[in-house]
Parts: C-alpha cells; sequence; structure tokens
C-alpha cells in the first residue's frame, strides 16, 4: 500500500531518532571470480550519502556464497566519513555482501543519550539496544537462484523474485523475517540519488503479518530496502527496547 510523502517522512524520522541506518555496499554490482571486490560501510540518514564514521570494531562484513564465508577486514576513512574494505570474490555467480553492525545500547537520561544499559546509568529515563543488518546481492543473474539465499539475520529481507529481471515499473515481491518468522512491519525503499535529505525514501509500503511486501522500482541504479523491528521489553534491568535494522541492497539495470 503506498502512502503520501509526507506521511512516509513522519514515520520515517519517529523511528530514525536514536540511530543511523547501516549498509554494506559494493562497488560494483558485478566482479569475476577471484577479483577484489571493494566495499563501503555507510552510518547515515541519508541512503548511500556518507555521515558518520563509526569504530570498525563495531562492524563486520563477510562475503557468503554457499558454506564459504570470506571476511572483509575494514578501515576508517575519515576523509568520506565511512568504512572501506575489499575482499576476492568467491564466485563468479551470485553471492552476498553480508554485513553486521554489532549491538550497542544507550540510555536517555536528564543529561542527553549516554552508552550504556539503565545498570550503567542509574539516572536512565529508558534504554535501547540496537543491532543492525544489511545484505546486498553481487553478481545477479537471470538464470541464478542465490538472490533467495537466506542469511540467518535476526531480522533479514530475502526477495522473492529475481531483482536481475526488475525493469523500471515492475515490483519486487518480498519476504521480512524476525529470527526466522515472518513479520508484518513499515518497509521503505530508495535510490542512489534520489535524495540527499535524511529519513527520505522513495517508495514505502507495509509487509503484511505473512511477511511479504512489493516495492515498485521507479528507477534504474542501486537501491536499498530498509525494515525494522522494535520490541519492548519487560522485567528486564538493563533495557526497555530491543531494536534491530536490516537494509537490503541490490542492482537494476
Amino acid at each position: 500500500m503506498l502512502k503520501p510523502i509526507a506521511t512516509v517522512l513522519a514515520m520515517t524520522l519517529a523511528s530514525a531518532a536514536w540511530a543511523h541506518e547501516f549498509v554494506a555496499a559494493p562497488a560494483a554490482p558485478r566482479v569475476a571470480a577471484g577479483a577484489a571486490l571493494g566495499v563501503e560501510v555507510y552510518s547515515t540518514h541519508s541512503m548511500l550519502n556518507a555521515e558518520e564514521l563509526e569504530r570498525t570494531e563495531i562492524n563486520r562484513v563477510r562475503f557468503l556464497h554457499g558454506t564459504t564465508r570470506t571476511d572483509v577486514a575494514l578501515r576508517g576513512d575519515e576523509g568520506r566519513a565511512l568504512q572501506l574494505g575489499a575482499a576476492a570474490a568467491p564466485t563468479q555467480n551470485t553471492f552476498i555482501v553480508s554485513g553486521h553492525r554489532l549491538p550497542l545500547v544507550f540510555s536517555v537520561t536528564p543529561r542527553g543519550s549516554q552508552p550504556g544499559s539503565k545498570l550503567d546509568n542509574p539516572d536512565a529515563i529508558r534504554a535501547q539496544r540496537t543491532e543492525k543488518f544489511s545484505k546486498a546481492l553481487v553478481n545477479l543473474s537471470a538464470t541464478d537462484p542465490g538472490f533467495a539465499a537466506v542469511v540467518g539475520d535476526r531480522l533479514e529481507i530475502v526477495p522473492a523474485a529475481n531483482p536481475a529481471t526488475l525493469k523500471v515499473g515492475d515490483e519486487l515481491p518480498l519476504r521480512v523475517l524476525f529470527e526466522g518468522q515472518p513479520l508484518g512491519t513499515a518497509v521503505y525503499a530508495t535510490y542512489q540519488g534520489f535524495s540527499r535529505r535524511d529519513d527520505t525514501y522513495a517508495y514505502y509500503t507495509e509487509a503484511k503479518p505473512d511477511g511479504t511486501a512489493h516495492v515498485r522500482i521507479t528507477a534504474p541504479g542501486l537501491w536499498v530496502v530498509r525494515v525494522e523491528n522494535r520490541r519492548q521489553v519487560t522485567g528486564n534491568r538493563e533495557i526497555d527496547l530491543d531494536v534491530t535494522r536490516a537494509t537490503l541492497v541490490f542492482h537494476v539495470n
């Protein structure tokens, strides 16, 4: 269900107040087997526009293909305000660039936002744990089923059709999974170059309770789909809210 852009902005701003988005994007949509593929890791409110340089030790990036796991070492680039890495492509077929921003806990206090839980901040009004995941599809091919691989992240977006076959005007069906189960939630999507404004997306829809949603492709280029799950936590001395976010990155010809 398409929503008016004013609604999109208001809802996005409400959910984005705590943290930047996390995206691990490949430097190119295609790469030969064994050739180096660069990765750019963004922490931003403006998709694919770098804003904040996070500590490299809290981010993990790997190339995934079948049972092959290739770690990507990251380094910070202060001038560009993002993290960079590269590793050899494991295959000429479709594979996944998998990113994980490790969980961080922050508390809202009379002193402002502070790192740590309610145990670390006795004056905390509330505390939130945030964990982020990113998937990017490389070497997409109309005959390769690798686009549908499930990584197993706590929160994950899985295409239900091959993005390699998409053209402008088509819809991409997808599934949203939380801890392996379908999740109904808001789905935001945009493409590189759409806008440099914070928390601004080209498309908004909602995943049904069975986790299914459809994103209409309105331009060629690099697309990012973003979802979030927010769970109130009761009976926990450390946090009140558990937040997970996930992005899916793919190229449309």
